[in-house]
């Protein structure tokens, strides 16, 4: 049985988590989702992982390659590391391209 405090920090991380916490009724019960229109936090994206679902959206926009031993799906948003060309300075994804 895996410890509750086990540390996942640095590149455990799945891409764009930064501070992942279980979820408690009492605690955020207040809390909701809400529509992103900042997608700065992806600008340095240049592959996103997707699913099987989102494959026939994405693939108008990006082109799709299979990476690691799992052959896992993500799309290509830049040609350099840290390059997401999808997404302007002011953190808005450019249209009307698909948003992951």
């Amino acid at each position: 049985m895996a410890d509750a405090k086990t540390d996942v920090t640095g590149d455990a991380l799945p891409l764009f988590y930064s501070r992942p916490e279980a979820l408690n009724p009492a605690r955020h019960g207040s809390l909701g989702l809400t529509a992103r229109s900042d997608f700065g936090f992806a600008r340095s994206a240049h592959a996103i992982p997707v699913v099987a679902s989102e494959m026939p959206a994405a693939m108008r926009s990006y082109p799709i390659v299979f990476i690691g031993p799992a052959k896992s799906p993500v799309i290509i948003t830049g040609v350099r590391q840290n390059e997401n060309l999808f997404v302007d300075a002011d953190g808005k994804w450019t249209g009307p391209h698909y948003i992951p």
